[in-house]
């Protein structure tokens, strides 16, 4: 079910960064540290068991700031505060919360433009496992590299509205193992232009 919700929001990305790099407000091309990004989001994702009742609830809260370095290269620190409760697997509400905390890279594709179309790379350390059959438990010193995109569109007085997604891979020696996936919605302050 979350891949379709992806390849949908990948496609609304693609038709606004379209319209953004037509009609979207301009401006000077950036040098470097010209704009720094605060940016927050949550995801909510409830996974649900084949067979029905039993509901694994994840809450991730994702905190992040960023500056250019080029007209279209950004650079950053982000920590993502996971909360979790039930489980898909049997009746229990037992809660949980982990962290991933690292640093990306970001490419804007629209470096002429206030918006913002960017594909993602980062590297993080954490504790949240997703691994094995079962629901995702606590495994401290493991690894990250995600992959992700995202477009940010200007609002008013430098807030923007971000929407993307990523996928998270443990690089760890785990036998079973699969990727975290969180899609983005969230606010941005910017400073500078």
């Amino acid at each position: 079910m979350l891949p379709k919700y992806f390849l949908l929001l990948l496609t609304l990305l693609l038709s606004y960064s379209s319209f953004a790099q037509f009609f979207g407000e301009k401006q000077a091309p950036l040098r470097f540290a010209e704009r720094g990004i605060l940016g927050t989001s949550l995801t909510y994702i409830p996974n649900q068991a084949e067979r029905g009742a039993p509901v694994y609830h994840e809450l991730t809260w994702h905190k992040n700031i960023a500056v250019n370095i080029t007209p279209s290269l950004y650079v950053g620190l982000s920590y993502l505060s996971l909360y979790t409760f039930g489980s898909s697997i049997r009746r229990n509400n037992d809660r949980a919360n982990y962290f991933l905390f690292g640093s990306f890279v970001q490419y804007d594709f629209l470096p002429k433009n206030k918006s913002r179309f960017f594909l993602e790379s980062s590297w993080h350390r954490g504790n949240y496992c997703t691994c094995g059959v079962e629901d995702p438990y606590k495994r401290e010193g493991l690894n990250y590299i995600s992959l992700g995109f995202g477009f940010e569109f200007p609002l008013k007085y430098n807030f923007s509205l971000e929407v993307g997604g990523a996928s998270y891979q443990i690089l760890d020696s785990i036998r079973i193992k699969y990727t975290y996936t969180q899609y983005v919605a969230g606010i941005n302050y910017n400073f500078g232009q």
